[in-house]
């Protein structure tokens, strides 16, 4: 029994060190969600557009990204753990089929939810919630709009080859290789400054 209080002692008095001096079996965790989002928000802006049906489809923007993520630190080893969503703004633009019509656009938004450390790229395992809305689509006719939203990819995961949705889960992967990078330097950073700013 005495053993057993001393032990609670001991980890009392741990408590009160910062944590990489505490025990390695320890669990803590680190959040690093501004980091990750700014991160995953400058990688989507790269996604590659796609010449389809005589025209371009492309990302426009990255309207929202939000969520969660941490490094977690289980018996001494870092876990990569988040859990985000994201709205992309796509547009596709062409040229109308007489001279006076010019370039015309058609606008959409590409909503992901769920897409989490759990996800598979390759399979429908743990799929995030894809879904696909226009928000300006005036100027399509409904066959050229079957054909975008076949082109988008929007309805399955993993998304077609070829499909614009492709595109943003090569995006997903690098961005996933790169995550533990990203984090790591991105806490690093927020720990400097916090030791530099005034009264810290």
């Amino acid at each position: 029994h005495g053993s057993a209080s001393g032990d609670q002692q001991d980890v009392s008095s741990k408590a009160d060190l910062p944590s990489h001096q505490s025990d390695r079996f320890a669990h803590s965790e680190s959040d690093a969600s501004a980091v990750a989002q700014e991160s995953l928000k400058v990688a989507l802006g790269q996604t590659q557009g796609l010449k389809v049906s005589g025209g371009l489809l492309s990302v426009v923007a990255v309207e929202k990204v939000e969520g969660e993520a941490m490094v977690a630190q289980i018996k001494g080893e870092s876990r990569y753990i988040f859990d985000v969503s994201f709205d992309l703004k796509v547009a596709f633009k062409w040229m109308g089929t007489n001279f006076d019509a010019g370039m015309q656009r058609a606008e959409a938004l590409i909503c992901v939810a769920d897409f989490a450390s759990e996800t598979t790229l390759e399979s429908r395992d743990n799929a995030p919630a894809v879904s696909l809305h226009w928000t300006d689509a005036g100027a399509l006719d409904a066959r050229k709009r079957i054909e975008l939203e076949q082109a988008v990819g929007a309805s399955a995961w993993p998304p077609a080859q070829g499909s614009l949705m492709a595109e943003v889960v090569q995006v997903l992967r690098r961005w996933v290789c790169k995550l533990p990078d990203v984090l790591r330097l991105g806490l690093e950073r927020e720990r400097q400054a916090g030791r530099e700013a005034p009264g810290a």
